[in-house]
C-alpha cells in the first residue's frame, strides 16, 4: 500500500527586487520533483499568479526525493523532502544568476549580389460564397548580402 499513497508538498515562490530588499510573487517558476539518486523527472508544476504552488505525487518506496524550484535568470533552489504524506516548505526565494557577460561586437560586409528568384503570394477572395485563390509572382534581383 505504501506505492499508493500520493504526497503532497505546498509552497510559495518569492523573487527579491533589484536593488531593495522588497520580496514579490514570482508567477510561472518551475517546481519540479526529482529522484535523489539520478535526478530523474518524477512529476513538475509551474507556480500560479501569486507564486503559490501545490504538487501531488506518487512516491516509490525506499526512495528519496529532491525539490527543484527554477526560473530562467534566477539561481535554482534544492530541497530535500522528507518522507511525510504532505510537506509545506514554506516560501522560497530567488535570486537572480549574476551571471554576466561582456559585449559583443558583430561584424560584416555588405556586398549586392545578383541572384533572380520567384516569391509567391497567395490570396483569397471569398465572394457569394465561392472563393476564389489568386497567385502572384514577383521577380527579385539584385539583393544586398551580409558576407
Amino acid at each position: 500500500l505504501y506505492a499508493q499513497q500520493v504526497r503532497t508538498v505546498r509552497g510559495r515562490v518569492q523573487t527579491v527586487e533589484a536593488g531593495s530588499n522588497e520580496k514579490r510573487a514570482l508567477p510561472s517558476a518551475s517546481i519540479v520533483i526529482l529522484a535523489k539518486s539520478d535526478s530523474a523527472f518524477i512529476k513538475g508544476i509551474t507556480s500560479d499568479k501569486n507564486g503559490r504552488f501545490i504538487l501531488n505525487y506518487q512516491p516509490q518506496k525506499k526512495k528519496k526525493y529532491l525539490l527543484k524550484v527554477s526560473f530562467m535568470g534566477m539561481q535554482s533552489v534544492y530541497r530535500a523532502l522528507e518522507d511525510s504524506v504532505s510537506v509545506n516548505i514554506g516560501t522560497v526565494v530567488l535570486k537572480d544568476d549574476d551571471i554576466q557577460i561582456s559585449e559583443v561586437t558583430i561584424t560584416g560586409k555588405l556586398q549586392e549580389v545578383d541572384i533572380d528568384f520567384f516569391l509567391t503570394n497567395i490570396y483569397t477572395n471569398k465572394r457569394n460564397g465561392c472563393k476564389s485563390i489568386i497567385y502572384r509572382k514577383e521577380v527579385y534581383s539584385k539583393w544586398q548580402m551580409l558576407i
